[in-house]
């Protein structure tokens, strides 16, 4: 049930991204015509573009995550034998879960600061504590599913 619900969630991160990265083109081509055709730029677009570049990196770099695609330290795995590896793999899971677990916890401070300042227009920084519920998501599959068992 939760490799379903996984599936589920890469399709909703690969369509925003989709969505993002189409929408992030056509406003800045909207940008930079409106500059150099009429003279002006839109202030509300520049404010938005590098928000949408931030939505999309941490939706990839979740992505990233559920391929096994993320950076990791396997220098030491190469040297261990095969039942060390799922240990170890299932411990690095677990350090990560807890560690995106924290950060989701310290993110609703995060959260509550922004809607402090900026009012309905700090929920455009709640990508942040949705990676780390999503990465904390993801880390504790690992620990269920290591994926050099999927390989």
């Amino acid at each position: 049930m939760l490799k379903r619900f996984d599936d589920v969630l890469e399709k909703v991160e690969r369509a925003l991204i989709i969505a993002l990265f189409s929408a992030l083109i056509v406003l800045m081509t909207v940008n930079i015509i409106q500059r150099n055709v009429l003279g002006q730029s839109s202030q509300e677009i520049l404010e938005y573009l590098p928000t949408m570049v931030m939505w999309i990196s941490l939706i990839g770099a979740s992505l990233a995550l559920k391929d096994g695609k993320h950076i990791s330290m396997e220098l030491v795995l190469r040297f261990v034998p095969q039942n060390a590896k799922d240990i170890l793999h299932r411990f690095a899971a677990a350090f990560g879960c807890v560690v995106m677990l924290v950060l989701l916890y310290l993110s609703k401070d995060f959260m509550a600061g922004e809607l402090k300042i900026f009012g309905p227009k700090g929920y455009i920084s709640s990508i942040i504590p949705i990676f780390f519920a999503t990465a904390a998501f993801r880390y504790f599959i690992l620990i269920l599913y290591p994926l050099h068992q999927n390989k």
